[in-house]
């Protein structure tokens, strides 16, 4: 699932190799250490963004209150089709040690419903 790691911060730069190689960018902020682990959260961007708009405030919000927090920057949006980002994104869930709770803005709310 995982090709390699960068820390900055609290955020884990992680990548994520699809099937048919392609790499796409996750962030990973941990859970509290001090709270039960609760199900993975997984973030997924709308138009014209990628994860790093959820870095600031939302992965470190839920990873404050026992998530582990995931963002996913999915390929551009001419390089690939509705049915190539939700297959990306089942390759990526199907790696999880359990099921995400999946959040999608806009765009990434029509890749998740699909």
């Amino acid at each position: 699932m995982v090709c390699g790691s960068n820390t900055f911060s609290l955020v884990e730069q992680l990548r994520h190799i699809t099937q048919d190689g392609t790499g796409l960018e996750l962030l990973l902020q941990r859970a509290n250490g001090d709270i039960p682990e609760r199900p993975p959260l997984l973030f997924v961007h709308g138009s014209y963004h990628a994860a790093w708009c959820w870095a600031d405030h939302f992965l470190p919000y839920f990873a404050a209150r026992g998530f582990n927090s995931y963002a996913v920057s999915l390929r551009a949006q001419v390089a690939g089709t509705l049915d190539s980002h939700a297959a990306d994104l089942a390759d990526l869930i199907s790696n999880f040690p359990q099921p995400p709770v999946v959040v999608g803005h806009s765009f990434g709310g029509l890749i998740l419903q699909r």
